[in-house]
């Protein structure tokens, strides 16, 4: 009889509490609504940053200028000229398209030489979002994922408070940063937990329903984007702040720590009480879930406490008490599968381990790509031709159909296939969109932009896929680490991407092609990677291992066939030489 793993004795828990029960229901929504504030902070700048339609102020003032026509000077984008050849930069300011306040571009003159400043204030946010993702990651594993949470919600708070109040584009610009290290406790959080809180089964369900959420957040900031088009920029960074509180309040009222991590953490108390709390509100068997958790404490901990009553019966943990919540007084010394550095879980065992170690790789180049190409196809919506909102309508909602299509996808194909899939279809289509928007000419600019959307399309379909697939082939105590590593490495294409608006200015071509070329390379590294469809969730380094084992059998087992070898008979042929050999030794 094969003995069931921790993750497999968790997953029984959650089954005996009932799947989908009002515990479970409730913790997804209530994490589920950290995405409007998060979408909101890194979307604004399209807003905010917008840099609209200018030339240099012409003055009214007549006598500025000579009697002689000849010499009167005019007008372009960013010069005052006199000649074909003489010309300064504008010494009256600029007239722009939109009320002066409408974008910090407007207000603070960020354009011509000093336009890097709005894609500078982007582009800092991402380092942040780099930074973050390591800081949150490393208390969400060591402090528990909730704290993490809670901790990124106060600090975007004040942050975004801050804002509102932003003086200069030095400030505003390092308030950016500071809102890309707290946005990342929120994307640990809302990516993390909803895994950790359902079976093996249904691990595929909350990431699309995850996409959908984010789509319709983002819906809704280019409605109030719309509509606070000619006020200024403030306004719109009121209503963002607004959104953070509007979410805080329920996370710190009703959402409760990952049991998983407990779990890994051997936080014994604790797991007690939520679970009781699971049981009553799903109104599960206490009996069945109390037999669950007492055998994974047993495996967790290795010994299992329980308190007596005045008459010397065991007190049911599910009663309120039994377990008395520490770990064992007495707890078993680690073997050599399980040592302090496993429990505590470090980017060294993640390098140690070979499988570990390529799978970082890949996945590091795969969220760059993703980052890249998401953020470089929304920030740059605004020089597709047609309505500006509406573009960032079509941007916006287009994830909305992807979760959908992705969670079939990841049923039916699994999290490798899907991946591939869906980066092809980016690729190609980018490149095609590319292709028509260089040598063809204004009559085909709607292909354009529907290649362009089903890029978009595929794409958040693809990131969607990564942020399932990542979490699930790393253990618990290294899972976030390893989600925290690759969001970290998608900073470096976010990073890229808000200076697509200023290269498509000169080379039209460059960032589509950029986008499509990297989205068909990544399809063939992701076949390195081994399928996690209906898998456990691996607990510790040693489950890795077995899958190092197994892949290696497998391919043993590939690569003969392809030969032309029987296996059996191979392995038999095998053994009768062993023995052959030992026979000859035995005689010496």
């Amino acid at each position: 009889m094969v003995q069931a793993t921790a993750s497999q004795l968790i997953d029984e828990i959650f089954e005996s509490l009932g799947v989908f029960g009002k515990y479970q229901i409730l913790q997804i929504i209530v994490v589920f609504t950290l995405t409007w504030p998060a979408g909101n902070q890194l979307y604004s700048i399209i807003y905010i940053g917008y840099q609209p339609p200018l030339r240099c102020h012409h003055p009214e003032n007549s006598s500025l200028y000579t009697n002689d026509s000849s010499t009167r000077p005019y007008y372009e984008t960013c010069k005052q000229l006199f000649d074909a050849e003489n010309g300064t930069s504008c010494p009256y300011g600029y007239d722009y398209g939109h009320p002066k306040e409408a974008s910090i571009v407007s207000e603070w003159d960020l354009v011509c030489g000093d336009s890097y400043q709005a894609q500078l204030a982007q582009t800092t946010l991402v380092i942040g979002q780099a930074v973050g993702a390591t800081f949150f990651t490393a208390i969400a594993d060591r402090f528990g994922r909730m704290r993490a949470c809670i901790i990124s919600q106060w600090a975007m708070l004040a942050i975004s408070t801050g804002s509102i109040f932003a003086s200069s584009p030095a400030v505003y610009i390092f308030l950016k940063f500071l809102t890309g290290v707290a946005q990342q406790g929120h994307v640990t959080a809302f990516f993390v937990m909803p895994l950790e809180v359902l079976p093996t089964r249904q691990r595929t369900i909350p990431h699309p329903i995850n996409s959908i959420v984010w789509a319709v957040f983002l819906c809704v900031q280019v409605g109030f984007a719309y509509f606070l088009k000619d006020f200024s920029w403030r306004y719109h960074q009121v209503a963002i702040t607004l959104t953070t509180v509007v979410t805080l309040i329920p996370n710190m009222l009703l959402l409760d720590e990952s049991i998983r991590w407990l779990f890994a953490n051997e936080r014994i108390k604790e797991v007690r009480k939520i679970i009781v709390k699971a049981t009553k509100m799903n109104n599960a068997n206490p009996k069945e879930v109390e037999a669950k958790t007492k055998a994974c404490i047993l495996e967790t901990s290795g010994e299992l406490h329980t308190r007596v009553d005045e008459k010397g019966r065991a007190i049911s943990p599910i009663d309120g008490e039994g377990l008395d919540g520490e770990i064992p007084k007495t707890p078993p010394k680690p073997t050599d599968n399980e040592t302090e550095a496993e429990h505590k879980g470090t980017l060294k065992d993640i390098m140690k381990n070979p499988r570990l170690r390529t799978t970082t790789f890949i996945m590091f180049f795969a969220w760059i790509v993703n980052s890249l190409t998401s953020f470089g196809l929304s920030l740059t919506a605004s020089k597709l031709s047609g309505n500006r909102f509406l573009n960032y309508f079509l941007i916006a909602v287009v994830p909305i159909p992807a979760g959908i299509t992705s969670y079939y996808t990841l049923v039916k194909w699994g999290r490798r296939t899907t991946c591939v899939i869906f980066h092809a279809i980016a690729g190609v289509v980018l490149i095609a969109a590319v292709l028509l928007d260089t040598f063809m000419d204004d009559s085909v600019s709607a292909a354009v932009i529907t290649l362009t959307m089903t890029g978009r399309f595929a794409i958040a379909a693809s990131w969607n896929t990564l942020f399932l697939y990542t979490p699930e082939l790393y253990p618990t105590n290294l899972r976030s680490l390893g989600l925290g590593i690759s969001s970290s490495s998608s900073r470096l294409g976010g990073m890229l991407a808000p200076f697509s608006n200023l290269v498509i200015d000169y080379i039209p071509w460059l960032p589509g092609t950029v986008y499509g070329s990297s989205c068909i390379l990544v399809c063939f590294l992701i076949l390195y990677l081994p399928e996690t469809l209906n898998r456990e969730l691996p607990q510790t380094l040693d489950e890795i291992k077995e899958w190092n084992r197994l892949a290696k059998e497998k391919a043993k087992q590939e690569k003969l066939k392809k030969k032309g070898i029987d296996i059996e008979k191979s392995e038999d042929h095998s053994n009768k030489s062993a023995l052959a050999d030992k026979t000859k030794l035995t005689r010496l």
